[in-house]
C-alpha cells in the first residue's frame, strides 16, 4: 500500500481517500476486493473496474455508489440491481437493460420514466 496524491493505492491501482480512511482501513478494504482494478473507495467487490463508492458488487465497470449489484456496466446509485447495463438512479431492479430513473422495477428492458 502506498500513499499517492491523497489516496492509499494498492497493487491493482484501487484507491481509498486518505482523508476518509486510515492506511489500516485501506489495507482491509483492499483485501476485500477480488480481481478489481482502478476502483475508488470500494469495499467487498469482485471482478470490477473503474468503479467508485461501491459495496458488495460483482462484474461492474464504471459504476458509482452501487450496492449488491451484479453484471453492471454504467450504473449510478444502484441498490439491489442484478443484470444492469446502462442504469442511472436504480432502486430494487432485477433484469435491467437501458433504464434511466428506476425505482421498483422487476424485469426492466428499455425503461426511461424521467422524474
Amino acid at each position: 500500500m502506498r500513499k499517492e496524491n491523497g489516496y492509499w493505492v494498492d497493487g491493482n491501482k484501487n484507491r481509498w481517500n486518505c482523508e476518509v480512511y486510515t492506511e489500516t482501513q485501506a489495507l482491509e478494504h483492499s483485501k476485500s476486493l477480488v480481481y478489481c482494478e482502478n476502483c475508488e473507495d470500494c469495499i467487498n467487490c469482485k471482478d470490477c473496474a473503474n468503479c467508485k463508492d461501491c459495496d458488495d458488487c460483482k462484474d461492474c465497470v464504471g459504476c458509482m455508489a452501487c450496492s449488491d449489484c451484479k453484471d453492471c456496466v454504467s450504473c449510478e446509485n444502484c441498490v439491489s440491481c442484478e443484470n444492469c447495463v446502462s442504469c442511472e438512479n436504480c432502486g430494487d431492479c432485477n433484469n435491467c437493460v437501458n433504464c434511466r430513473n428506476c425505482v421498483d422495477c422487476v424485469s426492466c428492458k428499455n425503461c426511461v420514466s424521467e422524474n
